[in-house]
C-alpha cells in the first residue's frame, strides 16, 4: 500500500535527524526513484521536508514542524493521511483504522470501536497492562486518540481513577463498548501532554545519561529541554528522573548502544546484570 509507505518514510524522518534515500531504498525494500517519487509527493502534501547533497546528505523534516508535531492528534493524522493520498478521507474510513491497527497492537475491530465510541461519546470498558505488567480494569470515557513518540494512545476521563489519564493502545488486552454516554468534559491535548510531564515531574529515581548525536532527535522527544546539555564533542549529555529502575532499564536499553549510563553505579551494574543475561540465551 502505497500510503502506508508514505507513512513508514514520514515515520522515519520525525524520529531521525537525517537520512539518505538509499536508506530509505534498503529499509522499504523500494527502487531510488520509488523513494524519490514518494518524497516529491510528501512535498506536495505541504509536508516540510530538506534535502542536503554529499556523502553526509540526505533528507530532513524542518526541526520547527517536527517539534510542533510531537503529539499528533487523530484528526491531523486522518488530515496528513488524506493530503498524502491524494482525496480526502476520514477517521472511519477503512485505510485509516488499518495503519492505526498495524502501528498500535490492537485488532481493526478495536481500533473501529474506539473512535467510534469517542465519536458517540460512549462509555469503554478495558484490561489495561501497565508498565510492570499488572492488570486492571477500567471504565473511561473516551476523547480521542493520539499519537506520540510513534505510538498510539488513548485519552479521556478514568472513572476508576477519577482524572484524565492516557492509555497506551498496545497495553489494552480486552476492550469493550457499551452504549452508556457521557458529557464530554474539557479536556485538550494539552491536558493529555502534561499527563507525559506529570510521570517525569513524579520520578524517584536520578540518572546521569550520555548519549551519542545520532540519538539527538529522539532525545529531544523524550526529555525536556533543560535537562539536556550539548557537549562540545557532539554528545548530549542528559540528567533526568525515572519512576523506577525497571523504567530506567528498558527505556535506557532501547537506545541500544547510542546510550550510556554516567550515574548511579548501582544502575549500571544493573544494565551490565541484564545485557549479560540476554547473551546467554543467543
Amino acid at each position: 500500500m502505497r500510503l502506508d509507505r508514505l507513512l513508514a518514510i514520514m515515520m522515519c524522518l520525525f524520529n531521525e535527524t537525517r537520512i539518505s534515500a538509499t536508506g530509505l531504498s534498503g529499509r522499504l525494500g523500494v527502487s531510488l526513484r520509488t523513494v524519490y517519487r514518494d518524497m516529491e509527493t510528501i512535498l506536495r502534501a505541504g509536508i516540510p521536508i530538506v534535502s542536503f547533497p554529499g556523502a553526509d546528505g540526505g533528507y530532513e523534516i524542518e526541526s520547527g514542524y517536527r517539534a510542533e508535531k510531537k503529539l499528533l492528534s487523530l484528526h491531523h493524522f486522518v488530515s496528513v493521511c488524506s493530503a498524502l493520498h491524494g482525496t480526502p478521507l476520514s477517521a472511519e474510513s477503512e485505510e485509516i483504522e488499518d495503519l492505526i491497527a498495524a502501528s498500535s497492537g490492537i485488532s481493526q475491530e478495536d481500533i473501529r470501536a474506539l473512535i467510534r465510541a469517542a465519536h458517540g461519546l460512549r462509555i469503554v470498558s478495558i484490561d489495561y497492562r501497565d508498565s510492570s505488567g499488572s492488570e486492571t480494569k477500567r471504565t473511561v470515557e473516551p476523547h480521542g486518540l493520539f499519537m506520540k513518540y510513534g505510538s498510539w494512545y488513548m485519552y479521556g476521563y478514568c472513572r476508576f481513577r477519577s482524572d484524565t489519564r492516557i492509555f497506551k493502545l498496545s497495553r489494552i488486552c480486552r476492550l469493550d463498548s457499551s452504549m452508556e454516554t457521557f458529557c464530554p468534559r474539557s479536556i485538550t491535548l494539552h491536558d493529555v501532554d502534561q499527563q507525559f510531564q506529570q510521570v517525569g515531574r513524579s520520578a524517584k529515581l536520578d540518572v546521569a545519561l550520555l548519549f551519542c548525536r545520532e540519538a539527538e532527535t529522539r532525545v529531544r522527544d523524550e526529555f525536556q529541554a533543560e535537562e539536556l546539555t550539548v557537549l562540545p564533542d557532539n554528545g548530549i549529555q542528559v540528567t533526568g528522573r525515572y519512576s523506577s529502575m525497571e523504567t530506567a532499564v528498558r527505556h535506557i536499553l532501547s537506545y541500544g548502544e547510542h546510550a550510556r549510563v554516567q550515574h548511579p553505579p548501582w544502575l549500571i551494574a544493573e544494565l551490565k546484570s541484564r545485557i549479560a543475561a540476554m547473551g546467554r540465551i543467543y
